[in-house]
């Protein structure tokens, strides 16, 4: 079933056409209760709600995941070109809102202020359609509430020192975005400068793995959490999760995270979209977070099989101000800088003088 009202008059055309029943949204729960008792019906435990079980309480269930899942995760060609079209769009704004961040957070500028402008950012970009989830902006202490949403309640002004965690995301016309950057606003202290470099490491270890086909997102989790178990700490949410074209924004089954949720496993397959996002969070104090969107990629075949690696697809700069050099190995350092050298060729031709010249010093190559 669809829901009618949402259709334009040639795609429900195309749909009868091909057999599809078009359905007010809100009947699915009385046409599944008049599907006849015995009937095989196949549906997935772990993702439909209760109420859909219920109803399905005189069919014969099928309980496995749905194909569809896998055909969603696994993006084709013209997916695959739009999506990185789009995240050339969403750098222009992210870039322009650190810019804006880093010169504006003195004039007293509240969370949820700063929230609106980087939407008006995303606003000016082509095909910009809506947020693909409440904005994340939490300054200082907030940035330690993992899912913080700022109210007119929780809202506090921005000041020229700290970290504001913002972690974001659009849906365009051509594909759907979602990344977190923690920006130092001014002064930050040893302490917060360690933490987001051992984030920063872990968010590097991932972004290089290269690894054979058949491995799971459980596989690789580690290499995001290393730097900080080694340290004694952690992170109490996934390292990644699969994304949707124009959909929902966690879209599995794919996933990074070191224990599984169903029990299942799902290799990472060629043309999956899914985050790379460690953290680290400091109760009352502060909060880190780093997310790009990669992309899986078929690498080199070997005589140990075909190897598979990670096409990074966020384009926007890390915070230098932010890094302590000392933390970061000499390839993580180059790692970084290629990374850096890749984001101001694709986004600065599309900012202004302004932005360009500061661009081009946020990235500029880091030595230790």
């Amino acid at each position: 079933c669809v829901q009618e009202q949402i259709l334009s008059g040639e795609l429900k055309e195309k749909l009868v056409a091909c057999g599809v029943a078009l359905a007010p949204y809100e009947s699915i729960y009385d046409r599944l209760r008049a599907i006849p008792a015995g009937t095989a019906v196949q549906t997935d435990s772990a993702t439909a709600n209760y109420c859909v079980l219920q109803s399905l309480s005189g069919a014969k269930v099928l309980d496995r995941p749905s194909p569809v899942q896998l055909m969603k995760a696994v993006k084709n060609p013209v997916e695959l070109e739009n999506m990185r079209k789009t995240h050339i769009k969403d750098g222009v704004a992210v870039t322009r809102f650190m810019h804006w961040a880093k010169t504006h957070a003195k004039e007293g500028y509240t969370e949820m202020q700063a929230s609106d402008v980087l939407e008006g950012f995303r606003k000016e970009q082509e095909g910009y359609m809506y947020p693909s989830f409440e904005t994340i902006a939490g300054y200082g202490p907030h940035g330690a509430i993992v899912h913080y949403d700022p109210t007119p309640e929780t809202d506090v002004p921005l000041h020229a020192a700290g970290l504001l965690l913002l972690d974001s995301g659009a849906h365009y016309r051509q594909g759907t975005t979602d990344v977190t950057r923690t920006i130092a606003l001014g002064p930050v202290t040893d302490e917060e400068k360690r933490m987001f470099t051992l984030v920063l490491k872990g968010h590097l270890a991932l972004s290089a793995a290269r690894f054979p086909h058949g491995a799971t997102g459980e596989n690789l989790d580690v290499l995001a959490r290393m730097p900080l178990w080694e340290q004694g700490l952690d992170y109490n949410h996934g390292t990644g999760h699969g994304v949707g074209y124009i959909l929902s924004v966690h879209e599995g089954p794919q996933s990074f995270r070191w224990h599984s949720l169903d029990g299942r496993r799902y290799p990472l397959e060629e043309g999956m979209v899914i985050s790379n996002e460690p953290g680290y969070y400091e109760a009352g104090k502060f909060g880190i977070r780093h997310e790009n969107l990669v992309l899986v990629r078929t690498g080199d075949k070997t005589e140990f099989g075909q190897f598979m690696y990670l096409e990074p697809l966020t384009m926007a700069p890390f915070d230098r101000d932010a890094i302590d050099t000392s933390l970061l190995t000499e390839g993580e350092l180059a790692q970084l800088n290629d990374y850096h050298r890749q984001v101001y060729a694709t986004v600065s031709p599309l900012l202004d003088a302004e932005e360009q010249a500061w661009l081009a010093e946020a990235t500029a190559p880091l030595t230790r």
